[in-house]
Formats: structure tokens, sequence, C-alpha cells
């Protein structure tokens, strides 16, 4: 027996009409940085490629992510209590990194210092900020060792 998640229609200036179900829809109760007043976002993965779109529910907002684990190798921070109350997390297999990418001048980068943290369970997420290292805000995207992305840091 399936049970087939309701969906409605997400309009987007930027990617059209949007299929949401409930199971995209992500509370991010601090917002992301700059736009703490936007709290729900869906996010859409964009066929046969590792990037997804992170689209704000009641604004014309999006982001496009990519997961850590696709980006740069050797990528690890702690998080703090604070956010994991925040994701309804206690274990950190239960949670999704995600970078934010930027596209500038032709080149594509992704922001290490403060990735994005998806909690698939709870539906939660939250922008944190990495304070104990120093990451690039803008790491050119290509296969990097961590010496590489320290250096980029510095």
């Amino acid at each position: 027996m399936t049970h087939e998640q309701p969906y409605f229609a997400l309009q987007s200036d930027v990617y059209g009409t949007l299929q949401v179900n409930e199971e995209q829809v992500f509370e991010f109760q601090k917002g992301i940085i700059g736009l703490q007043e936007i709290q729900r976002y869906a996010l859409f993965q964009l066929e046969s490629t590792p990037f997804s779109i992170l689209h704000a529910l009641d604004a014309q907002i999006s982001f496009i992510l990519i997961p850590a684990s696709e980006a740069v190798e050797q990528y690890g921070f702690r998080i703090d209590d604070e956010t994991a109350e925040l994701l309804r997390v206690a274990h950190p297999e239960e949670v999704v990194t995600m970078l934010v990418v930027n596209v500038i001048e032709d080149r594509i980068y992704v922001n290490l210092k403060a990735p994005i943290l998806l909690s698939p369970t709870n539906r939660s997420g939250v922008q944190f900020v990495i304070h104990d290292q120093e990451l690039p805000v803008r790491y050119p995207l290509s296969s990097g060792s961590k010496e590489e992305i320290t250096d980029a840091g510095a």
C-alpha cells in the first residue's frame, strides 16, 4: 500500500511552477544568514547533477546547493548544542551537509565557512557558521585536499 504525498505548487520567478510535497519542505527556525525572516524552504534535486535548489516557499529567494561530500574531501567540523537542538538531532549521521554554490565571473565557488545543515528526518535546517577553523567563503569548486582548503582560507 502506498501513500501518495499531497503536492502543492510553488511559483518561482526563476524555475517556473515547481511541485512540492511535504517531504521536500525544511523549516529554518533562524532563517539563513541575511534572510532570518524566511523560515520555510523546499529542496529540489536537479536531475543528473549533484546540485539541488533550496527555494523559499514565501519569497522569490533560492540557493544552489551541493552535498559537501561531492565538493571537497576531508571537510569536517563540530556543531554546537544549540545547532543540534535546532536540527533536533542527537548524532552527526542524522545531518546532511550542503554547501551554497555561487557563480562569479564564470567560475563556480562553494561556501565552506557557512554550510547548510539539513535533518531529512525532522525536515529542519540551519546555516551554520564555522568559527573554529579558517575556511573560505569562496572556494573554487573542484576536488580539493585539506591543504588546498586551508591555503584558500588563509
